[in-house]
Protein backbone atom coordinates (compact mmCIF):
# COMPACT_ATOMS: atom_id res chain seq x y z
CA UNK A 1 0.00 0.00 0.00
CA UNK A 2 1.04 3.55 -0.69
CA UNK A 3 -0.28 6.30 1.58
CA UNK A 4 0.29 10.00 0.93
CA UNK A 5 0.77 12.73 3.55
CA UNK A 6 -2.29 14.64 4.82
CA UNK A 7 -2.99 18.08 3.38
CA UNK A 8 -5.08 21.15 4.19
CA UNK A 9 -7.63 22.44 1.68
CA UNK A 10 -9.24 25.90 1.80
CA UNK A 11 -12.20 25.82 -0.63
CA UNK A 12 -14.42 28.85 -1.23
CA UNK A 13 -18.01 28.62 0.03
CA UNK A 14 -20.40 27.55 -2.74
CA UNK A 15 -17.83 25.93 -5.03
CA UNK A 16 -17.32 22.27 -5.87
CA UNK A 17 -14.88 20.35 -3.68
CA UNK A 18 -13.38 16.96 -4.54
CA UNK A 19 -11.49 14.90 -1.96
CA UNK A 20 -9.44 12.05 -3.34
CA UNK A 21 -8.45 9.02 -1.30
CA UNK A 22 -4.77 8.44 -2.00
CA UNK A 23 -4.61 4.89 -0.68
CA UNK A 24 -3.35 2.51 -3.35
CA UNK A 25 -3.54 -1.26 -3.05
CA UNK A 26 -3.41 -4.32 -5.27
CA UNK A 27 -5.92 -6.18 -3.10
CA UNK A 28 -9.37 -6.09 -4.81
CA UNK A 29 -11.10 -6.88 -1.50
CA UNK A 30 -10.05 -3.61 0.15
CA UNK A 31 -12.98 -1.22 0.66
CA UNK A 32 -12.71 2.47 1.47
CA UNK A 33 -14.81 4.42 4.00
CA UNK A 34 -14.90 8.20 4.47
CA UNK A 35 -15.16 9.76 7.93
CA UNK A 36 -15.67 13.37 9.01
CA UNK A 37 -14.23 14.08 12.44
CA UNK A 38 -14.30 10.32 13.10
CA UNK A 39 -17.94 9.77 12.06
CA UNK A 40 -18.84 7.83 8.86
CA UNK A 41 -20.16 10.03 6.04
CA UNK A 42 -23.31 9.16 4.15
CA UNK A 43 -24.27 10.59 0.76
CA UNK A 44 -27.07 13.17 0.88
CA UNK A 45 -30.35 12.36 -0.89
CA UNK A 46 -30.22 15.72 -2.72
CA UNK A 47 -26.87 14.73 -4.28
CA UNK A 48 -24.83 17.54 -2.65
CA UNK A 49 -22.47 14.95 -1.14
CA UNK A 50 -21.57 12.00 -3.37
CA UNK A 51 -19.09 9.15 -3.57
CA UNK A 52 -17.53 8.08 -6.87
CA UNK A 53 -15.02 5.55 -8.16
CA UNK A 54 -15.62 2.95 -5.41
CA UNK A 55 -15.41 5.64 -2.69
CA UNK A 56 -12.00 6.91 -3.86
CA UNK A 57 -13.58 10.30 -4.54
CA UNK A 58 -15.79 12.32 -2.19
CA UNK A 59 -17.63 15.23 -3.86
CA UNK A 60 -19.33 18.28 -2.35
CA UNK A 61 -21.33 20.46 -4.74
CA UNK A 62 -21.69 23.06 -3.42
CA UNK A 63 -19.39 23.08 -0.41
CA UNK A 64 -20.86 24.69 2.75
CA UNK A 65 -19.25 26.23 5.85
CA UNK A 66 -20.47 23.22 7.86
CA UNK A 67 -18.35 20.96 5.65
CA UNK A 68 -15.20 22.19 7.40
CA UNK A 69 -13.49 19.47 9.41
CA UNK A 70 -11.05 16.58 9.31
CA UNK A 71 -11.84 14.06 6.55
CA UNK A 72 -10.32 10.60 6.72
CA UNK A 73 -10.37 7.91 4.09
CA UNK A 74 -9.92 4.53 5.77
CA UNK A 75 -9.25 1.14 4.21
CA UNK A 76 -10.65 -2.08 5.69
CA UNK A 77 -7.23 -3.76 5.62
CA UNK A 78 -5.83 -5.36 8.83
CA UNK A 79 -3.78 -2.21 9.60
CA UNK A 80 -6.81 0.11 9.06
CA UNK A 81 -4.69 2.23 6.73
CA UNK A 82 -5.98 5.79 6.52
CA UNK A 83 -5.15 9.21 5.14
CA UNK A 84 -6.64 12.51 6.35
CA UNK A 85 -7.33 15.94 4.90
CA UNK A 86 -8.24 19.06 6.86
CA UNK A 87 -10.89 21.18 5.11
CA UNK A 88 -11.42 24.84 6.05
CA UNK A 89 -14.26 26.32 3.99
CA UNK A 90 -14.18 30.13 3.77
CA UNK A 91 -16.20 32.89 2.19
CA UNK A 92 -14.95 34.50 -1.04
CA UNK A 93 -12.78 37.53 -0.29
CA UNK A 94 -12.04 36.52 3.30
CA UNK A 95 -8.35 36.78 4.14
CA UNK A 96 -6.50 33.51 4.67
CA UNK A 97 -3.12 33.58 6.37
CA UNK A 98 -0.18 31.85 4.74
CA UNK A 99 -0.15 29.32 7.61
CA UNK A 100 -3.75 28.33 6.86
CA UNK A 101 -3.16 28.12 3.12
CA UNK A 102 -1.10 24.99 2.61
CA UNK A 103 -2.86 24.10 -0.64
CA UNK A 104 -3.97 27.41 -2.16
CA UNK A 105 -4.07 26.14 -5.72
CA UNK A 106 -7.56 24.84 -4.86
CA UNK A 107 -8.68 28.39 -4.02
CA UNK A 108 -7.32 29.85 -7.23
CA UNK A 109 -8.83 27.02 -9.27
CA UNK A 110 -12.23 27.65 -7.70
CA UNK A 111 -12.01 31.44 -8.19
CA UNK A 112 -11.41 30.96 -11.90
CA UNK A 113 -14.50 28.79 -12.44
Amino acid sequence: MVVHEPQTLNPVLGTRLELSCDITTTNPNIRLTWLKNGVPIKPEPNGRIQFQNYNQLLLFDPVEIGDSGKYTCQANDPMRTSVSTLVKVHERGKHISFKECLDCHVIFKNLNQ
